[in-house]
């Protein structure tokens, strides 16, 4: 690796070279670390330079004068000088410029744009109220494309002044957002709208947005499908005084809409398109939209849709819509219908009127805030009495079903409800709660693989046979439902101790609430299951996990009175453990248990990943034998101070390569860290009692150090340090290293949707076939 000052050797090495070189035309300085001023001292020489990148990761400062006197440049790329703040204001000398690629908070920095007459894009223009940014500056550059975004226009004061950004004349413009301060002391609803009436773009305009508008009517320009043909994508966001929106079925093309925060707009205008576009007398309403997104729009009573039946061929809506959500919009009564829409594959809406919360996701169906219907194919009825979905997306053919908070049902029957062979205890007491009753009959849910049932607290179960009616159920979760499983033990006496209440295929397993007498019935003879999460279940004192032979994945949390695990013998595949304020379970698992007294001490896990919250875990017989750990997570640990008699106990861990420190305010970092020979990273969040690395320093090894929202001095110290190739304090990790972060995130927690994905792309192939 080369050293910072064998670098800057380098660069005045360079700095020599320029001297005497003059007729470069393309000019490219990747990865420098250090000041960019030595290089760019003799730049003014290169007079016929026409292309320059820099890539620089050095400290930060404005761009050197220097470049503003390379007036035949014709590129100049900074997008990846990581620190670069502010332009010099002769920057608009560089009169021949063509592509400034840089952020756009730089492109909004530049001074007197209007000189630049060949710039061909431009991605942020504020407008100010001195000369060189008033909207003014706009008029000569005709040769923009790609996207525009300007910004404050509350500092437009008239309708003349906003004719000067010469819009229409920007043939090659695509993009345009015109945006004013959203926290403006005062809104002047007249002279906006002149402003906006003034701002008309070009026909060929694709994507248009408008944001933070304070007028009250809808410009001509837009209310008319001539002067706007081509577009595709609309948004309108918090434009908080328009009443009436434009007529936005009209437009031929449009594949986009979005309506966010208008709460003053009642009305969408219905418009008749007649042959002047589109070549016939059809009556056609949003041809091509694709996506349409409403949302917080309080006072919305109208949306166009045909008035027409679909018997009358001459008229055709939504053809090509796949995506819908319609959120918080109460006096929405009447929904658009979908009922010839081919392609729709996600369905969204909440806070419509009296309508139930629906998600509809091709095959995944979520309710939320129903009334009490009795049959899950009468929601269904409902959903399509509604929206007047396609045959397709109807019950047979689900595969994700998820019901959550609909106060008006009160118990749940899994399969037929059989009321000869029961009790008459049992017959009444299903004649009495029909009008609460959810039924959900096994034989139309064959292919059902996700079962989601959550924030039921007063849910009762009614059926005999548990859920052995979903032969293909691979996912079930059970949050938030402290009576449902309870009830399920009713019918118990027709068990026995080897049955189970759950379907042999399952695959995870998410509950709360549980109790030791409903376990057995639960776990027994799942040989498949690779996932159990059990949480919020004070009464459970023991857990048994003989039968699950296949376990991957355990989650225990908040089971305050868990005091024995017993079967861990038996999960070879273990890979992944969690426990979290579980405090009677952690004492348990010492040298003297039970559970090794029985399995001798050659048992040993092959855990890869253990959350724990509690320090007295690493003085366990248990973690002597994890002897394969690779990621440790100590998180949520609030009154633990510091590592005393257990530091020694980590030192043991060995084949650590990962430790992070999450959310435990009073915690001080471990002395022994730099004893983990493998360990390549470290984590720190939200530790603010971590003051300081430890004194012995760290492990040779490591590779990257992470800190956030931590102790001030340790950040400074972090920075400082010199021995870990790559450190990353609050907000300086590079964009790379947090994508990588948030896509390893979403591997980790939403296994879920990926198999839901990878379940309709298989079903897709076998149907084609």
């Amino acid at each position: 690796m080369t050293s910072s000052g064998s670098l800057l050797t380098l660069a005045k090495q360079f700095k020599l070279v320029f001297k005497d070189v003059q007729h470069i035309r393309v000019l490219r300085l990747p990865t420098l670390t250090y000041s960019i001023d030595y290089l760019l001292c003799n730049f003014s020489k290169l007079i016929h330079l026409r292309y320059l990148e820099l890539i620089s990761s050095g400290p930060g400062g404005p761009l050197p004068e220097v470049i503003c006197q390379l007036y035949h440049l014709q590129v100049l790329d900074v997008e990846y000088w990581v620190h670069l703040s502010n332009l010099p204001r002769s920057i608009n000398n560089l009169v021949n410029l063509r592509h400034f690629v840089a952020r756009g908070e730089l492109h909004a920095q530049i001074a007197g744009v209007g000189r630049l007459k060949f710039l061909q894009e431009l991605k942020e223009f504020r407008v100010g109220m001195t000369t060189d940014f008033q909207i003014g500056q706009l008029n000569g550059l005709r040769e923009l494309g790609g996207s525009l975004a300007i910004y404050n226009l509350e500092n437009v004061c008239s309708k003349e002044e906003s004719k000067n950004a010469g819009l229409r004349d920007k043939i090659y413009l695509k993009d345009l957002l015109l945006s004013w301060c959203s926290n403006r002391f005062d809104v002047r609803s007249v002279i906006e709208e002149e402003v906006l009436e003034s701002l008309q773009p070009h026909s060929g305009l694709k994507c248009l947005s408008i944001k933070d508008y304070g007028g009250i009517t809808c410009p001509k320009w837009l209310s008319f499908i001539n002067p706007l043909i081509s577009l595709e994508t609309i948004y309108l966001d918090n434009c908080t005084k328009w009443k009436v929106l434009p007529p936005l079925g009209q437009f031929p093309l449009l594949r986009k809409l979005h309506l966010i925060q208008l709460p003053a707009s009642r009305v969408v205008l219905t418009v008749s398109c007649d042959d002047d576009w589109t070549g016939s007398k059809k009556q056609v309403i949003f041809p091509c939209l694709e996506e349409l997104v409403i949302r917080d729009c309080p006072e919305l009573r109208t949306f166009p849709f045909s008035p027409y039946s679909y018997e009358d061929k001459s008229s055709h809506t939504f053809d090509c819509l796949s995506h819908v959500t319609i959120y918080n919009c109460p006096q929405l009564m009447d929904l658009p219908q979908f009922g010839k829409t081919k392609y729709l594959s996600t369905i969204s809406i909440e806070g419509i009127g009296s309508f139930p919360d629906i998600r509809l996701l091709v095959r995944t169906l979520y309710i939320k805030g129903c009334g009490s219907p009795h049959k899950l194919h009468e929601i269904l009825m409902l959903i399509e009495s509604n929206l007047s979905l396609l045959e397709k997306l109807t019950l047979p053919f689900l595969l994700f079903l998820t019901i959550g908070k609909c106060a008006k049902i009160t118990s749940l029957v899994v399969g037929d409800l059989i009321t000869e062979r029961g009790s008459s205890s049992t017959s009444v007491y299903l004649q009495s709660t029909t009008d609460g009753l959810l039924q959900i009959p096994s034989h139309l849910l064959i292919r059902l693989q996700y079962l989601c049932i959550e924030d039921f607290p007063d849910l009762t179960f009614l059926s005999k046979e548990g859920y052995h009616g979903f032969t293909s159920l691979q996912t079930l979760h059970i949050t938030g439902c402290a009576q449902l499983l309870s009830t399920m033990m009713t019918e118990s006496e027709t068990y026995n101790a080897n049955s189970s209440l759950l379907p042999p295929l399952l695959h995870d397993l998410m509950v709360t609430h549980v109790r030791n007498e409903l376990l057995p019935l639960l776990l027994s003879n799942l040989t498949s299951l690779s996932i159990i999460a059990i949480s919020k279940s004070p009464e459970l004192s023991s857990l048994t996990l003989h039968s699950c032979t296949s376990l991957e994945t355990l989650i225990i949390e908040k089971c305050v009175g868990l005091s024995a695990l017993e079967g861990l013998h038996s999960l070879t595949n273990l890979k992944h453990l969690r426990i979290f304020q579980c405090p009677n379970l952690v004492k348990t698992w010492d040298s003297s248990s039970a559970d090794r007294q029985n399995h001798g001490p050659d048992f040993s896990l092959h855990l890869e990943k253990l959350e724990i919250d509690a320090t007295m875990f690493f003085n366990t017989e248990f973690c002597k034998r994890l002897s394969s750990l690779r990621h440790l997570v100590f998180f949520m640990a609030k009154n633990v101070r510091s590592f005393t008699e257990e530091e020694k106990a980590l030192c043991h861990l060995r084949s650590l390569h990962e430790i992070d420190f999450c959310y435990c305010p009073d915690l001080s970092l471990p002395k022994v860290l730099h004893c983990l020979p493998s360990l390549k990273q470290l984590s720190i969040k939200a530790c603010p009692g971590i003051q300081s690395l430890p004194e012995e320093g760290l492990p040779a090894s490591l590779y990257e150090l992470y800190v956030s929202n931590c102790n001030a001095e340790l950040k400074e110290q972090c920075k400082k340090i010199k021995n870990v190739r790559c450190v990353y304090v609050d907000r300086n990790a590079s964009k790379f290293v947090v994508i990588c972060k948030l896509l390893r995130l979403y591997f980790r927690y939403c296994i879920t949707i990926l198999i839901y994905y990878y379940l309709c792309f298989k079903n897709k192939i076998n149907d084609t076939f």
